[in-house]
């Protein structure tokens, strides 16, 4: 028994429409039924005409790629089971479990990596020296006046 004996659904691509679009009304329902009956039991018990057969052989072949694709999914999914799966995640935490676990201690790293190199080249020619005195000056005559 393959996987694809439980399915439950399958896929009808748009990409069919070429084909049926070419047959009559009632050959559309004969192959629906031919395409439901191969899905479910794996053969096809209505009789198909010519067209309705060459249409049939189209999809027939991407059922059976897809059926395969489904397989092959549900055989790695069996394996990844039987390893043991997926671990579980932990519960998230209630508004008042939270509240009243301890609080985590915070991490106190203070390692301050900033280096204060401070390069002040004060060149001072004494030009501000003079600038100094004659203000002293100006102060001193003003006071006087």
């Amino acid at each position: 028994m393959s996987k694809s004996e439980g399915k439950k659904s399958f896929i009808l691509y748009h990409n069919y429409m070429n084909q049926i679009a070419l047959l009559s009304m009632e050959e559309r329902g004969i192959l629906f039924t031919a395409i439901f009956e191969y899905e479910q039991h794996g053969q096809i018990t209505v009789e198909m005409t010519p067209m309705v057969a060459m249409a049939f052989s189209f999809i027939k072949d991407t059922l059976d790629r897809d059926r395969e694709a489904y397989d092959a999914k549900c055989e790695k999914n069996a394996k990844n089971g039987k390893k043991g799966g997926r671990p579980r995640k932990q519960p998230l935490l209630s508004k008042t479990e939270r509240f009243l676990q301890k609080p985590k201690k915070a991490d106190n790293d203070n390692d301050n990596d900033n280096d204060n190199d401070n390069d002040n080249d004060n060149d001072n020619d004494n030009d501000n020296d003079i600038d100094i005195g004659k203000e002293k000056e100006r102060n001193t005559r003003a006071d006087a006046a």
